[in-house]
């Protein structure tokens, strides 16, 4: 890695895209999961609860990928502008 806080900040903020894409993806993957076997909306049992039950967890999954991306952004500004401090002459 170089001095150059140009470099380093260009450098951080890759690694946390390449977080934030993976929490995405594994977003994904985790509804896929949870989605049962069947389910077209017309399938026997999976009206009612069964559905609503689904749709919920769904939706705690979603909550949680926007958490940890926000968080990201905050973490990536913090960090952007320890940097930039790093850089600035005494």
């Amino acid at each position: 890695m170089t001095d150059h806080p140009d470099a380093l900040l260009l450098h951080v903020r890759s690694s946390l895209e390449h977080d934030r894409a993976a929490v995405q993806r594994l977003s994904v993957q985790l509804c896929t999961e949870l989605l049962p076997t069947v389910a077209r909306d017309d399938a026997p049992g999976w009206q009612g609860l069964a559905r609503q039950s689904f749709d919920a967890r769904c939706d705690r999954v979603a909550a949680d990928v926007r958490r940890v991306s926000a968080s990201l952004d905050e973490i990536s500004a913090l960090i952007a502008g320890a940097i930039v401090s790093m850089g600035a002459t005494p």
